[in-house]
């Protein structure tokens, strides 16, 4: 992404996705960035992961967390589930910054993926 205005971008929030199996042999895996999904204590309770920072060169800050973390009325336990992310950006006048989102995908061999380009 990159800011082609003169002014800073002080908070610019893009929504991204990665698939979600809807199978149970097939596994999609988030590589990048390295969010993890909420887990529940020993009382069963979970906690909302906090964000992750990316980046912070040449100005530039970059986190990363679940989508609807910074929802006070979300369940943690089901955050990540249909792999909704945020990216929380500041850029700076006449600067880029780069999201990588990354995941792989771990099935048997053949099986056929609706919507994968080989």
């Amino acid at each position: 992404m990159f800011n082609t205005k003169p002014n800073p971008v002080a908070s610019l929030k893009v929504l991204d996705q990665f698939p979600v199996s809807e199978d149970s042999t097939i596994t999609v895996n988030l590589t990048a960035p390295p969010l993890v999904l909420p887990t529940p204590n020993k009382k069963g309770v979970f906690k909302v992961p906090e964000a992750v920072k990316i980046s912070e060169a040449a100005g530039a800050k970059v986190k990363v967390q679940w989508d609807g973390a910074d929802d006070l009325d979300a369940d943690p336990s089901l955050l990540g589930r249909e792999g909704k992310l945020g990216w929380v950006c500041e850029v700076p006048a006449q600067q880029k910054v780069v999201l990588a989102l990354a995941w792989e995908v771990v099935c048997p061999y053949g099986t056929d993926i609706m919507g994968l380009d080989a």
